[in-house]
């Protein structure tokens, strides 16, 4: 539009007003019918959507492994179970400290999974590792930590979600293995 008005001989003034008028239309047009939310829309789209669908295949994967957990027969099926999330969550490590109570007492039980080779030109700079409580209530079962690399998470807050959500289902198991009642559960929409 502005290439036209540079070109307009001074006689066109009829013709350079036109302009003017049709970009101020277009420009109302575009505001006013809502076709900027659309083009705001479509940026978005092409910018989050392969990030959204990383992110949600993630979490169906971490809800279909808390429903297997939450059916481990003992404690060494439960971090077998717990071994395939490496791959969801694409940790560098997963570790799994518990507490068991023997006949003497309490003894620690221990698990760690390492990936076997990290990608060249990765930096340790870029890990991030997360200790989470295994516990239900006041009752302390052990800890979950998780290693994994910036840039293979899909969202970082994302990805700690996810494992908060995989500590409380290591928790939940842990419970139900060791014969206590289930946790109440809640539902944080209606608090019931």
């Amino acid at each position: 539009g502005a290439f036209a008005l540079l070109l307009i001989q001074s006689s066109d003034r009829i013709s350079a007003l036109a302009i003017v008028t049709l970009a101020l239309i277009t420009f109302a047009v575009i505001r006013f019918l809502g076709y900027a939310e659309i083009i705001k829309a479509g940026r978005r789209s092409l910018l989050f959507g392969q990030i959204e669908k990383d992110a949600q295949g993630r979490a169906e994967r971490i809800e279909a492994l808390r429903e297997t957990l939450l059916n481990s027969e003992d404690e060494d099926a439960l971090w077998r179970h717990l071994q395939t999330v490496a791959d969801t969550l694409s940790l560098e490590e997963l570790g799994l400290e518990i507490l068991v109570q023997d006949g003497t007492g309490l003894e620690k039980k221990a698990w760690v999974w390492t990936r076997s080779e990290t990608e060249a030109g990765v930096h340790i700079q870029t890990r991030t590792t997360l200790e989470l409580p295994v516990q239900s209530g006041r009752l302390h079962h052990g800890t979950l930590r998780l290693c994994w690399l910036q840039e293979n998470s899909v969202f970082q807050p994302h990805h700690r979600a996810l494992a908060m959500v995989l500590a409380d289902a290591v928790a939940h198991a842990m419970f139900t293995l060791r014969g206590l009642d289930a946790p109440a559960q809640t539902n944080s929409a209606t608090g019931a």
